[in-house]
């Protein structure tokens, strides 16, 4: 039982620092989202985003996270 809840503490601490950081796949698919949103907003599929556009994307995560 001991072992147990050890190795169960070791994954969750793993866990929270295994975290913070994206890795190669995550940001690959962020990339894909990104193409089918702007494909079904009818724009290019590899449209590079401007600072404004990047700012809102920014202040629209901070309010669906804090609402």
């Amino acid at each position: 039982m001991k072992k147990y809840l050890v190795c169960l503490a070791l994954f969750a601490f793993i866990g929270v620092l295994g975290c913070k950081e994206k890795g190669a796949v995550e940001k690959a698919g962020e990339r894909v989202d990104e193409v089918i949103d702007n494909v079904k907003h009818g724009d290019a599929p590899l449209k590079e985003k401007g600072t404004l556009e990047k700012m809102g994307e920014s202040i629209d995560d901070s309010v669906k996270r804090n609402p």
